[in-house]
């Protein structure tokens, strides 16, 4: 008896060692609910010259989801599935409720992660949060000009203007792979095909379905000292039809780079979209922030554009119009869950000459310049 007791407690205290070994964790359940009063002044476009209401922030809407990791030996599998609820306005796709993110990966710390599924595209969530006023309605991640000033721009909206900041949805379906760390850097690469581009080509109707996309991208992160801190991002995408590489495919590249000093952040970018050889358009960006008190952050940004006009009846390389955003803001963190802000953006938009977008400008003044002003106080809960 003794001896079937020691036999049956060892056996139950391997297959315990063996079940813990491999046990996996709860998922997490996440979640972000963003709200704001808004009032918006302008004084040429003709969808709402003046608004005042509650209004969600374009591009960074309401979501939950679900996270994980399952051990797997030395490495691990981990997977995300996220539904996010559109804003009205919300330009990265056309459904008020969708599957966001939903992918796989797995990896270590020592070999670096393959992600397979909807996910972030490379250089994408690092341009995001390179904004200190993402998650506001003064944000980059909308750049809801449209509405504002009447350009072509945004992460998902306008069918012939595209925008070098977010020039393609930050999320594809993908096959991607990011390096562990040597020394401060990071590569990640990345091979889609996006269902999400919002450019038809019209030299190449039909073909929309075999437009693919090599993403390629250079990642730096560097602790000085415990007050100093560098961050640099570099980006190159090309797309190609059926495995072969044309000359009036698009391209982009992003370079973005930002230093952290005790309180204080400073950062600088520069983008470009070239759109079929014969545009393209770029976007110079400043952003800065200064930690007032440790729950109390002040930041600002200042864009500009170069657009260039491109539609169905002509493509010309020059300079057709430059649009520019001043956004500032305090964020108050109520505590590590709870922030509010209360943010400001003033816009001005010039077109210099060509085809200008109907409901842009005022029809009685044929004046080829706009301007609006946008007010925002809003409240983001994370869970």
């Amino acid at each position: 008896m003794k001896k079937r007791s020691a036999i049956l407690l060892a056996l139950c205290s391997f297959f315990l060692l063996s079940f813990s070994a491999f046990a996996v964790d709860a998922p997490t359940v996440y979640g972000l609910v963003k709200k704001e009063m808004k009032y918006i002044k302008q004084d040429s476009e003709a969808n709402a010259r003046t608004m005042f209401g509650p209004k969600d922030v374009d591009g960074y809407e309401t979501r939950f989801g679900i996270k994980g990791a399952v051990p797997t030996g030395e490495a691990k599998a981990g997977y995300v599935v996220e539904a996010g609820f559109n804003s009205v306005l919300e330009n990265s796709a056309t459904e008020r409720i969708r599957i966001r993110l939903a992918y796989l990966n797995w990896g270590s710390e020592a070999y670096g992660t393959m992600t397979a599924g909807q996910s972030y595209l490379p250089g994408m969530v690092r341009n995001i949060f390179f904004d200190p006023l993402v998650g506001t309605a003064v944000e980059l991640l909308g750049l809801d000009w449209a509405p504002l000033v009447g350009s072509f721009g945004g992460t998902g909206g306008g069918a012939t203007q595209l925008h070098p900041y977010l020039p393609r949805a930050p999320w594809s379906d993908m096959l991607g792979y990011e390096s562990p760390s040597f020394y401060g850097f990071k590569v990640a690469l990345a091979y889609d095909k996006n269902q999400q581009e919002y450019y038809q080509k019209n030299s190449l109707a039909g073909a929309s379905n075999g437009q693919y996309w090599m993403t390629y991208a250079l990642y730096f992160d560097k602790a000085v000292n415990s007050d100093v801190k560098l961050q640099g991002t570099a980006v190159y995408s090309n797309q190609y039809i059926e495995g072969v590489i044309k000359e009036d495919m698009d391209s982009y590249w992003n370079f973005s780079g930002k230093v952290f000093v005790s309180k204080f952040s400073l950062g600088a970018g520069y983008y470009l979209y070239e759109v079929d050889r014969n545009v393209k358009n770029y976007t110079w960006l400043i952003t800065g922030s200064f930690d007032i008190l440790p729950e109390l952050t002040w930041a600002a940004t200042y864009m500009k554009d170069r657009l260039s006009e491109h539609n169905t009846a002509i493509a010309i390389n020059g300079t057709q119009g430059y649009q520019s955003q001043i956004a500032t803001g305090l964020i108050y963190k109520i505590n590590p869950y709870v922030n509010t802000h209360f943010v400001a953006g003033f816009y001005n938009r010039d077109w210099n000459g060509g085809l200008s977008p109907a409901g842009t400008f005022e029809k009685s003044t044929g004046k080829n310049s706009t301007n609006a002003t946008q007010i925002a106080l809003g409240m983001t809960v994370n869970f």
